[in-house]
């Protein structure tokens, strides 16, 4: 005799019946699921965890190993947040960057100029588009030059004249800029970018005068650097707020928060600053916790009235490892001393967000000149919808293609009063033909997993493992740009991404003991995380009653299937069942999240 129950349920697949007069149940019956429907978008297809969530990161500088880590976010994803995953994974790639921490490639070889990585994932997240459709995913890494941020480093040229402006003053009321930047006719590589107020333009306390970037431009999402020096500073005998000038990083786009240049920075837009007033105060602060808010050091400037404006006070903002620090330079003693004014790691949301570089002066002319700024920005410079050839960075046409600024060194070598303690910054690796080969070995370390939802070959990254990926398979490129080489490697997966939604569901019969066992952990005490290692797995006793290998990915799962599977009863003599306890479960034993009604059906057989 075969009975039939029907249930149905609106609680993510938890399947509930209390049966007044019961089914009577003989000795060594047995138990099938005839069909079973319900719609679900919470089919995780992959799960970040612990077991493969470590990212690391070796620059390979002088052929020696120095990994940098870091995890991506523990989250599980389906359809509906895939998106969100390939961001994290190209913030937790950048937080795997640095620089040495001094000027000593031997000391601290964490890296050896400023660098950026891009996962590309789709023909949004390029630029320039492609012509054709992306066929495939993949990982890019490229360096970003110290620039300055108006003219270009080997000739000084002013980038206006060739349209590759990346930076813009603010304008007045008469739509007039309101700072005059030194872009040429000098004849002094130092004064290049140096800026100050217009000289009828009085001191005021307002963010009204300041550069800021073009839309396309952000700051190195990798590891990256921010620096201006003091050329001029002077107690102008008004008020504290109206003397010096700030350096600055904001997460608002200044273009939109500015209306492009012509309305003061909010002060919500203060994340990241550094006041300088005048020179007896303290210099004071700004940090993502308390934004637009001025903190107070207790760090006095040192030098800001010689000649050379090189040895006077310089301003520096590092972003390395995930982390920024905002630091002043000073000649107190022979080869420098460096302070820090603060620092903050960047969350995992932080890293993704794009960060805009500004510099903002509210002194007289007379009174103040801000230093040659210099910056790293993102190479990539996406996302922009329009194929503009101009803004094509591929051979580094924008940025500049090196670091040597009129053959005077880069940016930190010129700092010749702070040589010992300005960070690490190798111009080889853009200069000199053939030393990108020889010097570096870069490595990336990355689970299989990961990979293979970028859509990596199980066959080329075999086994649930990490995955060192070095020569061949990351090669350095040669440029055919100028016969410049430069440091730069894609990781090209097969094709699109492997992202298939779970294809297994268990339903599992709480209420009653069954014949029945699972083998998939190797470890059941770890109940948050599913297990990969490559040991036997155990295997333990429990009550599943059928397995569902049918997901249409659309998240509606309609199964019966084509033959019954009968489950025996753990039942030795006769039994009356009235409370039958019954869960839809994903493959790693997690629960569903269901819509609307679910409708199962049991058939009970006696034997």
């Amino acid at each position: 005799m075969v009975k039939l129950l029907r249930i149905t349920s609106e609680d993510n697949g938890n399947f509930k019946a209390d049966l007044d007069a019961g089914i009577d149940i003989k000795e060594n019956s047995s138990i099938a699921l005839q069909n079973l429907t319900f719609e679900t978008d919470d089919f995780t297809a992959f799960r970040v965890n612990s077991k493969n969530s470590l990212i690391q990161f070796d620059f390979g500088l002088l052929l020696r190993e120095k990994y940098l880590s870091a995890n991506l976010k523990a989250v599980n994803y389906n359809k509906s947040n895939i998106q969100d995953f390939y961001k994290n994974l190209e913030g937790t790639l950048n937080r795997c960057l640095g620089v040495g921490s001094i000027n000593d490639p031997v000391a601290d070889i964490i890296g050896s100029s400023y660098a950026n990585f891009m996962v590309r994932y789709d023909t949004e997240n390029i630029f320039p588009p492609p012509s054709e459709p992306v066929e495939e995913n993949s990982i890019i890494y490229k360096l970003s030059p110290m620039m300055m941020l108006f003219n270009f480093n080997d000739t000084g040229d002013q980038r206006q004249q060739d349209g590759k402006i990346l930076f813009d003053v603010s304008r007045n009321s008469q739509n007039v800029p309101s700072l005059v930047v030194i872009q040429g006719g000098t004849g002094n590589y130092k004064e290049l970018g140096n800026m100050y107020q217009l000289d009828t333009v009085p001191a005021t306390n307002l963010l009204i005068n300041y550069v800021y970037p073009q839309p396309f431009v952000h700051w190195c999402k990798g590891s990256s650097m921010f620096m201006c020096g003091i050329k001029t500073l002077v107690d102008n005998g008004l008020t504290a707020d109206t003397n010096g000038f700030s350096i600055g990083l904001s997460f608002s786009n200044l273009i939109t928060a500015t209306n492009a240049g012509n309305s003061a920075i909010p002060e919500s837009a203060r994340d990241f600053e550094i006041r300088i007033k005048r020179p007896g105060d303290f210099v004071e602060y700004v940090e993502p916790s308390d934004p637009g808010v001025n903190q107070i050091s207790t760090y006095n400037l040192h030098l800001v009235t010689d000649i050379d404006q090189f040895k006077n006070d310089h301003i520096l903002f590092e972003k390395k490892h995930g982390q920024i620090i905002a630091s002043v330079f000073n000649s107190s003693i022979p080869g420098g001393v460096k302070t820090q004014i603060f620092s903050h790691n960047l969350t995992n949301d932080e890293m993704e967000k794009d960060i805009y570089p500004y510099i903002s002066i509210f002194g007289a002319q007379a009174d103040v000149v801000v230093g040659r700024p210099i910056v790293t920005i993102n190479p990539f410079f996406y996302p922009v919808t329009n194929n503009i050839p101009s803004l094509d960075n591929r051979y580094y046409q924008l940025t500049g293609g090196n670091q040597d600024i009129m053959g005077n060194g880069n940016a930190y070598n010129s700092l010749t009063d702070f040589s010992n303690v300005v960070p690490f910054s190798d111009d080889d690796i853009f200069d000199t033909i053939g030393y990108a080969n020889t010097q570096f070995n870069p490595k990336l370390r990355i689970n299989e997993e990961v990979l293979k939802v970028l859509g990596f070959s199980p066959v080329q990254y075999p086994g649930n493992s990490v995955v060192t990926i070095q020569r061949p398979k990351t090669l350095l490129i040669i440029d055919d740009f100028g016969d410049k080489p430069f440091l730069q490697f894609d990781i090209v997966s097969d094709g699109l991404n492997n992202f298939v939604n779970s294809d297994n569901y268990i339903v599992l019969l709480d209420s009653n003991p069954l014949y029945s066992y699972d083998a998939s952990k190797f470890d059941y005490s770890d109940t948050k995380n599913p297990s990969f290692d490559k040991y036997n797995k155990r295997g333990r006793r429990i009550n599943i009653l059928a397995t569902i290998p049918k997901n249409d990915n659309q998240g509606i799962v309609e199964y019966e299937p084509n033959e019954l599977t009968f489950i025996d009863f753990d039942n030795g003599m006769k039994q009356t069942l009235k409370n039958i306890r019954l869960r839809v479960l994903d493959k790693d034993f997690n629960e569903i999240k269901t819509f609307g009604e679910s409708i199962l059906t049991l058939l009970i057989k006696e034997n």
